[in-house]
């Protein structure tokens, strides 16, 4: 890493949604322990887990799939996988039934039948299980995904100012952060006017953890779970050789920062994946730094998660 290292905002969301600030002088500081994180970054944290949810079916509810699960996922590709929903809806008229038997699929098994929504948000996290849930409670889960990467986009884009140009007294609201009609995110002045150059953002979230990074170019950061990835999701994300320049070691963490690192590119580039993650090739590998299509990307392992990000200093 080369001993790079430059401030980082955090902010921890439920009920302390504006307490976040700036941290330490030269390293960031995640629940009162340093790490060498050398980007400028926001991050934001709700303890409640929000997994991806994925319109399947038209009748108000969403399929609401995690890991490898959610890579064109299709009903007729559940039908053998482990659900878990309420008992009420291994009933004949349920929304379950109907969904699949208008598509003439037989019904899936139920592996676990709760009532509670808590439990099942924390199974399907894994990546292990399935299930469904009404339109009201998925749209719940993606505000807060959205709210949280709106407050780590602010706090990465006032530590930046902060760092580069001395900006101390900036507040959220003076930062309105939206999207531009190629879906990336981008932000402005409101109400006052701090800065005027302009800065780009990128912003990423995973279950409870969100993350973002800004500067004066074009930049990228990816969060991504450590778990186990199918052969299918393998053989479409990466080439044997690509799977080769990985540490023996960790092979589940090293895939998923090489999957990061990717969609970090993808970023930069302002174009996604564009559905062709072997377009975007794994070329070298120097300690935690992975370089894809001649771009090095930084990633770190924290708890269960891997972010990976290019900044300003990469360019």
């Amino acid at each position: 890493m080369g001993g790079r290292t430059v401030q980082a905002g955090l902010g921890r969301g439920a009920a302390q949604l504006g307490s976040h600030g700036v941290i330490g002088d030269s390293s960031p500081v995640v629940d009162h322990q340093e790490v060498d994180h050398p980007a400028v970054a926001g991050v934001a944290e709700r303890p409640l887990r929000a997994s991806g949810g994925h319109q399947a079916v038209d009748d108000g509810h969403g399929l609401f799939v995690e890991g490898d699960h959610a890579l064109g996922v299709e009903l007729a590709d559940l039908v053998d996988e482990p659900w878990i929903m309420t008992p009420m809806d291994a009933l004949g008229d349920s929304f379950l039934v109907k969904a699949f038997g208008m598509r003439g699929l037989p019904v899936p098994s139920l592996a676990i039948t709760t009532f509670s929504i808590h439990l099942r948000n924390n199974l399907v996290r894994g990546g292990k299980f399935i299930t469904a849930l009404p339109d009201s409670v998925l749209q719940i889960e993606r505000k807060r995904h959205w709210l949280n990467g709106r407050i780590a986009a602010k706090d990465a884009v006032r530590h930046y100012l902060w760092r580069k140009h001395g900006h101390r007294a900036l507040f959220p609201k003076e930062l309105a952060i939206s999207n531009a009609p190629s879906g990336q995110p981008q932000v402005q002045p409101h109400i006052t006017a701090p800065y005027a150059q302009p800065l780009h953002i990128s912003i990423s979230h995973k279950g409870r953890l969100a993350a973002a990074i800004a500067a004066s170019r074009p930049v990228g950061i990816d969060v991504e779970t450590i778990e186990a990835r199918s052969d299918s999701f393998l053989a479409l994300a990466f080439s044997a050789e690509e799977l080769a320049l990985l540490p023996g070691d960790a092979r589940e963490e090293w895939i998923a920062r090489a999957w990061a690192a990717k969609e970090v590119v993808g970023k930069v580039a302002g174009t996604g994946l564009r559905g062709n993650p072997r377009s975007f090739r794994l070329e070298a590998i120097r300690q935690q730094r992975i370089c894809v299509n001649g771009l090095w990307v930084d990633t770190l392992k924290r708890e269960n998660d891997v972010i990976a990000w290019r900044g300003e200093e990469d360019i």
